[in-house]
């Protein structure tokens, strides 16, 4: 019963898909040698770039902004052979992907473990000093920014954020001890 109820909806608008499907057939068949040129261009056998271009016309037909074209043809042709390529792309990067070695994705004879734990380390830390960096706010975000990471002078940071030197050095002893408390937390709650 849904199914006879859907179908029923369904074939008026199927009726109206018809002849745009027909138009874009022709429109394909048209400038079929062109198309299979291009998607082989980019990589393809003739089989792929078949299904290439059957997905081009497929991405095609279901966009609903590109109804009007129909009476501009080059325009639709330029965006067929837009599609056309961009599919052949998608599928040769796909392909490339699957036809990868599986040695490649093994990792190099001369990377020691420990220099492998270092860098992990070294990456957990800034993942670290990053997150509490963001819970900064204001001038001590601005202030350890400039003086720790930047290298900045205090006088220059304090002249550009319109502080004076000891607030400048209140605001930054406070940042750091706020990042060291945060930094501790997050080792001890992760490890």
């Amino acid at each position: 019963m849904l199914i006879r109820t859907v179908s029923r909806l369904m074939r008026p608008t199927a009726r109206r898909a018809l002849p745009r499907a027909e138009w874009l057939g022709e429109l394909v068949r048209a400038h079929r040698h062109t198309l299979i040129h291009q998607a082989m261009e980019e990589g393809l056998d003739v089989e792929d770039a078949l299904d290439a271009i059957q997905d081009a016309a497929a991405t095609f037909i279901t966009r609903s902004m590109w109804l009007g074209l129909e009476s501009r043809p080059e325009e639709a042709v330029a965006l067929l052979h837009t599609l056309t390529r961009n599919h052949a792309r998608n599928a040769r990067r796909r392909r490339h992907r699957r036809d990868a070695p599986l040695e490649a994705a093994h990792e190099p004879e001369d990377v020691s473990l420990e220099a492998l734990e270092a860098e992990l380390e070294h990456a957990r830390q800034h993942v670290v000093l990053t997150g509490c960096l963001s819970t900064l706010r204001g001038a001590q975000r601005a202030v350890v920014v400039a003086r720790l990471f930047e290298g900045e002078r205090g006088a220059e940071v304090a002249r550009s954020l319109g502080l004076t030197p000891g607030n400048l050095a209140v605001v930054l002893h406070r940042a750091k001890r706020r990042l060291k408390l945060c930094v501790s937390r997050s080792v001890a709650r992760h490890g």
